[in-house]
């Protein structure tokens, strides 16, 4: 686990890093809860366009430091040669300071062991996938700090 004061485009050169480091691939696809979903002990990605994802993070970075409370960064799992990574923002001060937050904070963070996933371009079988796995909704939101 990092702690960092930086930028939005300095956090991310040192995620990658970090990714690096640690065994995962560095390049970085950025995720919210509804593009991952948990069925039948696997997980399932579906990124519809990855400016856009981009663009929410890069938005909740700028929330995080905007309400200062600051915010993590937390790797999510593995999707081939790319590595599925969110921005988390506590909804208050209480919750800050339950995970160590300072105003400026930037908390990284990966699992000791890259969790692979399946990427889901057909918004078809996506729509089935999360279908199936409603239920599972509780593993996916420990994944984004939710739970």
């Amino acid at each position: 686990m990092l702690t960092l004061k930086y930028t939005f485009e300095a956090s991310v050169h040192e995620m990658s890093r970090l990714l690096s480091e640690e065994g995962y691939p560095s390049r970085i696809v950025w995720v919210q809860p509804g593009h991952v979903v948990y069925y039948r002990r696997r997980l399932y990605v579906h990124v519809p366009n990855t400016t856009i994802t981009a663009m929410v993070a890069r938005s909740y970075f700028r929330a995080g430091f905007d309400q200062g409370l600051g915010l993590t960064v937390d790797a999510i799992c593995q999707l081939g040669q790319l590595t599925c990574c969110s921005v988390f923002v506590p909804e208050n001060a209480v919750q800050a300071r339950r995970l160590g937050l300072d105003r400026d904070d930037v908390r990284m963070s990966v699992l000791v062991e890259p969790v692979p996933a399946k990427r889901i371009d057909n918004p078809v079988i996506w729509a089935i996938l999360r279908w199936l796995g409603r239920r599972n909704t509780p593993v996916v939101a420990r994944l984004f700090r939710d739970a």
